[in-house]
C-alpha cells in the first residue's frame, strides 16, 4: 500500500497512518474516536510512530476519521488480513484444521432497542416509519445464556428477543477471526455460510478444514458445499425435529461408530459400526459373530454422514465454543466504530 498523503483532511494524512490509528483503537479497546484522539495526544511517541505529530497539532479530527471510513476500500482490509494470516500459518502459529462459523447481533442505537420496549418490539413497519432510509431491520436473538431477562406481555420469561439492527456473520480459526460479513438483522445465518467459505477459498487459497457450526446452519445445501466444493467435513448438530438412530447389532445392542471412509470404486462414503462388547478382555463379550454393520451414504446425504452421539463428532464439535470467546471484543468494536 502506498503511504503518500491521501488528501483526506485539512492537511492530508497518510492512509497507512489512518489505518494504524484505527487498529490502535481496536487493540487498546478504546470506546470512541474521541478517546483515540486523546490517546494520540497523550502519547506523542506512539502518535509519531504511526505518522502523526501531536506536538505540531498534526492529528486527525473526528470528522477526518469519519470521512476516511466512508471512503475506505474494504478490500485493503482483506489484503491486510490475508497477509497476516499467511504469515501466521507459515510460522505455525495458526492451525487450519478447524474453521468455525457463527453470528452475533449488532443492536441499532434506537429507542426500539430499549429493554423496556422489547416485549412490544415486534412491529417492523413502525421501525420503518422512523428509519425508512436504513437497511437495518428486525432480527431474533436467543437470550438463554444472557444474564438479562426479558418478558412477554404476560410477564413470562422469553427465550428469544426481537431487536432492531444488523447481524455480523463471522468465520474464524476457532478463536482467531478471519472474515466478517455484516447484514440486516433478518438475514438468516445459513444464507451467508457459503459466502464466508468462498472468502477463505479465494483469499487464503486453502480447503479441506473441519467446519464447525451450530444447528442454525443445519441445511443440506451447506453440507453439500462443505464436502463437495470446500473438500472439508461439516460438524453441525441436527435440528430438534431431526432424529438420527444408531444401528443395532445382532445381539440387540446399539453399535458404536468405528470408522468412516470413501470408497472410490463406487463413489460412496461408508461408516462402519461395531458392537461395544466385542472385546476379548471383557467377560461379557458379545456372543454373536461378526456383530457389526455398514451404512452407505451418497453425495446427496452428507447431512447424515456423522453420528452426533459418536465420540468422533463430540470431540471435534467441543472446540466450537472457542468462537464465542472473541465475540465480546468484536461486538465492542462494531458498537464503537
Amino acid at each position: 500500500m502506498r503511504s503518500n498523503a491521501s488528501g483526506v483532511g485539512r492537511t492530508g494524512y497518510s492512509p497507512v497512518s489512518m489505518i494504524k490509528a484505527i487498529l490502535i483503537k481496536i487493540i487498546k479497546n478504546l470506546n470512541s474516536t474521541s478517546d483515540l484522539i486523546d490517546e494520540l495526544y497523550s502519547n506523542p511517541y506512539l502518535a509519531q510512530a504511526i505518522g502523526f505529530d501531536p506536538i505540531r497539532n498534526y492529528v486527525p479530527a473526528e470528522s477526518t476519521f469519519s470521512m476516511f471510513r466512508k471512503s475506505f476500500d474494504i478490500n485493503i482490509i482483506y489484503l491486510l488480513i490475508t497477509d497476516l494470516l499467511f504469515k501466521g500459518i507459515s510460522a505455525g502459529f495458526i492451525s487450519t484444521e478447524f474453521l468455525s462459523v457463527d453470528s452475533f447481533p449488532i443492536l441499532f442505537d434506537s429507542h426500539f432497542n430499549n429493554s423496556k420496549s422489547f416485549k412490544l418490539c415486534n412491529n417492523a413497519n413502525k421501525f420503518k416509519d422512523y428509519y425508512s432510509l436504513l437497511d437495518a431491520d428486525y432480527g431474533v436473538k436467543p437470550i438463554s445464556n444472557d444474564n438479562v431477562k426479558f418478558y412477554d406481555n404476560n410477564d413470562n420469561p422469553k427465550k428469544v428477543m426481537f431487536y432492531v439492527g444488523y447481524k455480523a456473520h463471522v468465520i474464524s480459526f476457532l478463536n482467531i477471526p478471519i472474515f466478517t460479513i455484516v447484514t440486516p438483522a433478518s438475514t438468516s445465518d445459513s444464507s451467508i455460510f457459503n459466502l464466508l467459505l468462498k472468502l477463505v477459498m479465494g483469499c487464503l487459497e486453502f480447503t479441506g478444514s473441519k467446519v464447525l457450526a451450530d444447528k442454525g446452519y443445519d441445511s443440506s445445501r451447506i453440507y453439500d458445499f462443505v464436502h463437495l466444493v470446500f473438500d472439508g467435513s461439516a460438524f453441525i448438530p441436527l435440528r430438534s425435529n431431526s432424529v438420527q438412530y444408531m444401528p443395532k447389532g445382532d445381539c440387540g445392542v446399539d453399535l458404536e461408530l468405528h470408522s468412516q471412509y470413501f470408497e472410490k470404486n463406487r463413489g460412496i462414503y461408508r461408516s462402519k459400526f461395531v458392537c461395544p462388547f466385542v472385546k476379548e478382555d471383557k467377560p461379557d463379550s458379545c456372543s454373536k459373530l461378526n456383530c457389526y454393520r455398514y451404512q452407505n451414504y451418497s453425495k446427496n446425504n452428507f447431512r447424515m454422514l456423522f453420528f452426533r452421539n459418536s465420540a468422533f463428532f463430540k470431540e471435534s464439535y467441543s472446540k466450537r465454543p472457542l468462537i464465542e470467546s472473541l465475540f465480546f471484543k468484536v461486538r465492542i468494536y462494531f458498537i464503537s466504530y
